[in-house]
């Protein structure tokens, strides 16, 4: 019943529960492994490669939506997890091998960043769009209008505002408290898995492109916004501050 809200048919799609543990703290992760149903598996490379980074994205979609479009075949434009609202982690490939999830412009080049990283999408519609006293996804009708009404202004609990605004918007659809949960406890488990230290950027850097030698040198958590001048996930919209406490809820140090 993992889909059954979100309309992903099984007839597309296998799915199977795989409990794994934290090898720092014994910390149980359950998995929601999606696979596509005829076998295909181009949309990544099995390819080993040593991962240096974990890299948090926002899909700006909604699950059934997100799945289909980082498991098209041949696109090699996907990410090993996915976290819904509800908090369950989906896994479209194993975390060890990779995919393109940065885009060609990014800072350190994409197939150096992509191959030593490991991606994380947490699902989510992100920047949205006030007309009257409602907020729109940024997706357009075929005539160029705002069509796909999110919430109303009235509903503060659907959404982020930013006085300052972060390139280019103000308005941001909100997380559930599941999913940060639920991306701290993967976060702790993958850089324990994979020997990544628990760094993040300081504040004062969060929201910053980082230079060539920075992006390629640094080692911990990052966000798209932080090889990309034109990508605003994630933001400040997003609680970092919480997220970071969380991830590290189990450091000694």
């Amino acid at each position: 019943k993992f889909f059954a809200d979100a309309k992903l048919p099984r007839s597309e799609y296998l799915i199977s529960e795989l409990q794994v543990a934290n090898p720092a703290n014994l910390e149980l992760l359950i998995l929601h492994q999606v696979r596509r149903r005829d076998g295909d598996t181009s949309y990544y490379y099995t390819e080993t490669v040593k991962k240096k980074r974990v890299f948090l994205h926002y899909t700006v979609g909604y699950l059934p939506g997100d799945v289909r479009t980082l498991t098209m075949p041949r696109n090699k434009v996907s990410v090993a997890f996915v976290v819904a609202r509800s908090g369950k982690i989906v896994q479209l490939f194993p975390s060890y091998l990779w995919s393109y999830h940065l885009g060609a412009p990014a800072i350190g080049e994409n197939p150096h960043m992509s191959s030593t990283s490991i991606a994380i999408e947490i699902s989510n519609i992100g920047p949205l769009i006030k007309k009257g006293n409602a907020l729109f996804t940024i997706y357009k009708n075929k005539v160029g209008e705002y069509t796909d009404e999110y919430c109303k202004i009235s509903e503060k609990s659907a959404y982020t505002y930013l006085d300052s605004g972060y390139r280019g918007y103000q308005y941001f659809a909100t997380f559930t408290q599941a999913q940060y949960e639920a991306t701290a406890q993967l976060v702790r488990f993958l850089t324990a898995k994979y020997d990544i230290p628990l760094n993040f950027l300081s504040e004062n850097k969060r929201y910053d492109v980082l230079s060539f030698s920075e992006a390629r040198g640094f080692a911990g958590v990052l966000s798209h916004v932080n090889v990309r001048t034109d990508k605003n996930d994630i933001g400040p919209a997003f609680d970092w501050t919480g997220l970071i406490a969380s991830c590290k809820k189990f450091d000694d140090s």
